[in-house]
């Protein structure tokens, strides 16, 4: 499955409810990219198990690149029993829509691999864990405390694909410009 292109927020211009829920994987989902989107104005936006027995970082496989996390809470994506990718997002919270808690959740039995992130000093924390791994290389990490996370010194995983990385001071303005609905190249 695959989730690209998309502006996905909460408040009063869409008549969201912004608490929960924003973009949810759960069961036993496998090879689920989220790219190229805009999430905004929420506050537990992207859950990938919704509970410590829930799948298996065998099965479940995500890929979060090339989005977009701007006055989201938390959950950026917060994952357990999941191999998760997460590489050139942006990561913004300046307006205090909601109280800024952590950008990526790293919880049960999770293997993250965090690549060439940007993370603005209006994100309070980078990485929290809870029982799951991660490593990470080539951020730029100006959030207020960094990372609270035990870090891996290889990665868990090598993703199944080809992929190209920007380097994350080119993040925001890729992702700027890409992200997002009508953002799609039209090739003839």
């Amino acid at each position: 499955m695959d989730l690209s292109h998309v502006h996905l927020a909460g408040g009063e211009l869409t008549k969201w409810q912004t608490y929960d829920g924003l973009c949810d994987i759960k069961g036993d989902s496998a090879a689920i990219t989220i790219s190229h989107n805009i999430f905004e104005n929420h506050d537990k936006t992207m859950l990938i198990g919704s509970r410590d027995s829930d799948g298996s970082s065998e099965t479940r496989t995500i890929t979060v690149a090339h989005n977009i996390f701007d006055n989201c809470a938390q959950r950026l994506p917060m994952a357990r029993n999941a191999k998760v990718h997460v590489y050139n997002n942006f990561y913004d919270s300046k307006d205090g829509f909601y109280d800024q808690k952590y950008a990526i959740g790293v919880r049960f039995g999770s293997l993250i691999y965090a690549q060439n992130n940007y993370f603005t000093n209006g994100v309070k924390i980078s990485y929290k864990c809870n029982k799951g791994t991660i490593f990470e290389s080539g951020n730029i990490d100006l959030s207020k405390k960094g990372s609270v996370c035990e870090k891996l010194t290889k990665p868990p995983f090598e993703p199944p694909y080809k992929f190209e990385l920007l380097e994350a001071s080119n993040v925001q303005k890729e992702v700027n410009q890409n992200a997002g609905t009508g953002k799609l190249a039209v090739i003839k």
